[in-house]
């Protein structure tokens, strides 16, 4: 999946978006677009590692929000989205591996944007 450049008006208030950095993929809501920054402010929701032949879900429901660079987020593919938003059930909130690899994408998204 690839991230194209989206328009200020591409996102709305409860829209779940997507941001991928191999290996790790965020799943998350929007909770406003700031537009006059190029932001969005975000409520993750799950942060998946992706392997060769699997993939590692967290929960991240219980982590801050976030304010993060528009043009870094693409829709969320619907199937891809329930699929993992579905998992979510089955495990723990709030670990601490999940907030590492959380973390560690918001640190590529913002070195990428300065």
């Amino acid at each position: 999946m690839s991230l194209g450049q989206p328009s200020r008006s591409s996102f709305c208030a409860g829209q779940i978006v997507q941001c991928q950095r191999s290996p790790l993929w965020l799943l998350a809501e929007v909770i406003e677009v700031v537009s006059d920054r190029d932001r969005l402010w975000l409520r993750p929701l799950a942060v998946a590692v992706i392997e060769t032949e699997s993939w590692q879900v967290f929960d991240c429901r219980e982590d801050s929000q976030l304010l993060v660079p528009l043009d870094s987020f693409e829709a969320a593919e619907d199937v891809a989205a329930i699929t993992l938003l579905s998992q979510l059930s089955e495990m723990p909130q709030a670990s601490q591996e999940g907030r590492q690899h959380l973390r560690s994408l918001l640190r590529q998204l913002l070195a990428t944007a300065a």
